[in-house]
């Protein structure tokens, strides 16, 4: 379970497994690249324009930013040191994950990217990535002076994602002047023990993903616009064998190093998955029916949720007073059908797959007034297109052979939208009250010629 605000939605043409692999590394590199380092991602070059993401960290409240990450955003880096286009950025360990994603996102930004990596591994790969000029990290010194050659001594920024060790040798390429803007070092994974005169050591903020909401939703959101635009190539996969069990060979494969600029994913699923492509179906648009509706454009919808092995959607519908809130405190949710049907077609517009129409027929929990689900479902069925309505259902006051009828013939109006969700029933009030039990059988006398008659003996 987690917050709505990190959480991103998955679009056509990306696998869950890719994205599966992608979360962490994009949340560390954009916090890092534009926190830490103070990079504008507001005005890129290419790709889709994204947040500021240090003017956002820096109109939050600092009481509400915890203790260990506030010097970081609010004092790291002055507004004169951050990176200009043009600029040059070493990353250290450029075929990890993070070292990927952050190499695009600083080539978007306009940056200069000198990508240190193992080049008999990664040379092709860092080459597709775009990146201005490669290193071999083999010879640690010899890499050092490369650097400097290139950036003729100017190197700013450099963002570690390997360790202490690289961090320390990246550290001594940085320009250490004493006068103008300063350098920057950032290291995910470590960062060197002291740090050199006129060079400023950062570490990633990333508490600000899970404690702002505000942040949190600006990064999200960037991040779907980037993969729906096709603007990020995403990480290799690889899925590890036998789902779970598989876990502590992938461990191993890591740690000996026999996978290179790869994540690996574990598969919970019982389906299997291939390793390599992205064979994601394209999505087959919904039938017209007599409930049709086309003034809304539901691209989105249909794009996000292509992918087989996706993760589905639901709301409540508040088809109930109270805002489905024990609360004395006034809600803003309402439950006339007007209302429901703006909500509805908000939710299929933004992804949601379902929704469910809940069974009251007492008054709970601050639901004084309710509507019935099956009919209510019905009229929001009348007004969406792709939205699957789950009716509640209360055993005892609805027959069951006439309920059966009146879903069926629902399901036929709106081509299959339709689901019924029994509900067991804990309030005997509610179930009695509306067909209250019969204390004696009750019979038919059928043998009259009048109208038949309901008596207390036997059928005769």
């Amino acid at each position: 379970m987690t917050t709505e605000s990190n959480v991103a939605r998955i679009p056509q043409g990306v696998q869950v497994k890719e994205g599966a692999a992608l979360g962490v590394a994009f949340v560390a590199a954009a916090i890092a690249l534009g926190v830490s380092f103070g990079l504008d991602f507001s005005h890129l070059r290419t790709g889709p324009s994204g947040p500021d993401f240090l003017q956002i960290a820096r109109s939050l409240d600092p009481r509400f930013v915890p203790d260990d990450i506030r010097e970081e955003v609010f004092s790291s880096i002055s507004q004169s040191d951050r990176p200009r286009p043009g600029e040059w950025i070493a990353i250290w360990g450029a075929n990890t994950t993070t070292g990927q994603v952050a190499i695009q996102l600083a080539k978007h930004a306009g940056l200069k990217v000198a990508a240190v990596a193992d080049l008999a591994k990664a040379g092709a790969r860092l080459t597709e990535l775009g990146v201005d000029f490669q290193v071999d990290r083999v010879d640690e010194k010899r890499a050092v002076e490369i650097l400097r050659a290139v950036t003729q001594g100017k190197l700013r920024f450099g963002f570690d994602a390997v360790g202490k060790e690289s961090a320390t040798a990246l550290q001594s390429a940085l320009s250490q002047s004493s006068s103008g803007p300063g350098a920057h070092l950032l290291g995910i994974a470590g960062i060197p023990k002291e740090a050199a005169p006129g060079v400023h050591v950062h570490k990633v903020p990333i508490k600000l993903f899970h404690e702002s909401t505000i942040f949190g939703d600006a990064l999200v959101q960037w991040l779907e616009q980037i993969l729906v635009r096709k603007s990020l190539i995403l990480p290799e996969v690889e899925v590890a064998e036998g789902g779970l069990a598989g876990i502590n060979d992938a461990l191993d494969r890591l740690r000996s190093g026999t996978v290179s600029g790869k994540r690996i994913v574990v598969s919970v699923g019982e389906r299997s998955r291939s390793n390599s492509g992205a064979n994601t179906p394209v999505a087959t648009p919904a039938p017209q029916s007599v409930f049709s509706h086309t003034d809304d454009d539901l691209s989105y919808h249909d794009r996000i949720n292509s992918e087989p092995d996706r993760v589905k959607f639901a709301y409540w519908v508040p088809n109930v007073s109270g805002g489905l809130v024990i609360s004395k405190i006034e809600q803003r949710t309402h439950w006339d059908l007007k209302s429901n049907v703006r909500y509805a077609r908000t939710a299929e517009k933004v992804g949601f797959e379902f929704a469910l129409s809940q069974i009251r027929f007492m008054a709970g929990y601050g639901a004084d007034n309710q509507h019935e689900p099956v009919s209510f479902s019905q009229a929001i069925l009348a007004k969406t297109e792709r939205l699957n309505l789950i009716a509640a259902l209360l055993p005892g006051p609805w027959n069951p052979a006439v309920a059966a009828k009146q879903i069926a013939s629902i399901d036929h109006y709106c081509d299959g939208r339709v689901s019924v969700n029994v509900v067991s029933g804990w309030f005997k009030l509610e179930v009695c009250t509306p067909h209250p039990p019969s204390s004696s059988p009750q019979t038919t006398d059928m043998s009259s010629s009048s109208p038949a008659s309901v008596s207390g003996g036997s059928i005769t």
